[in-house]
């Protein structure tokens, strides 16, 4: 495949998959959700609305796929700050939150202090409450931050999900939180 694509096709062959391969990662149902939406609003004629959905589908997706390579791969020198994604997990938008939730799964995997600091101080209680959440899906990127927050190992956070007892574990995380 190499030798008939040459070195620069093949690479952004390479590249391409590997953003799809990433977009799994954060999509948590939002793919579906705009599968649903762009039918709705055809059908309904719903055009400005429709272009709004897949403009802001696009700009999260890009934005998403950013800040995981730049997660990833810091030879890139992408350097996405979570201050947004922070703020938004503390939004009335069932979207925002669940958005926010899994790009700082990817921006908290190194466990930066002031990264950690900022989600105790402005969006524990938000995370706690959308770890609670019953669609399990939607719940575990929010556990997962929250266990990082409090210090808590990825191992014992899998652990902790895994075993089911999710309110104990939250209710520990919370005490995490400094006085």
């Amino acid at each position: 495949m190499i030798h008939h694509l040459g070195d620069e096709r093949y690479g952004i062959w390479a590249l391409v998959f590997s953003l799809v391969d990433y977009y799994a990662l954060v999509d948590f149902g939002f793919r579906s959700a705009v599968v649903k939406y762009v039918a709705h609003f055809r059908a309904t004629g719903e055009m400005n609305r429709l272009e709004t959905l897949i403009s802001t589908g696009l700009a999260y997706f890009s934005l998403a796929a950013i800040a995981v390579l730049g997660a990833r791969d810091k030879d890139l020198g992408i350097r996405i700050e979570p201050t947004w994604f922070i703020q938004m997990l503390n939004s009335l938008a069932w979207s925002d939150r669940t958005r926010a939730a899994a790009a700082l799964v990817a921006l908290t995997e190194e466990r930066r202090p002031y990264v950690l600091d900022q989600i105790r101080e402005t969006a524990l209680h938000s995370l706690a409450e959308m770890a609670r959440w019953k669609t399990l899906d939607h719940a575990l990127p929010a556990f997962l931050v929250l266990g990082r927050v409090a210090g808590v190992p990825e191992v014992a956070i899998q652990t902790e999900w895994t075993r089911g007892d999710r309110q104990a574990f939250i209710e520990g995380a919370l005490k995490s939180e400094p006085k």
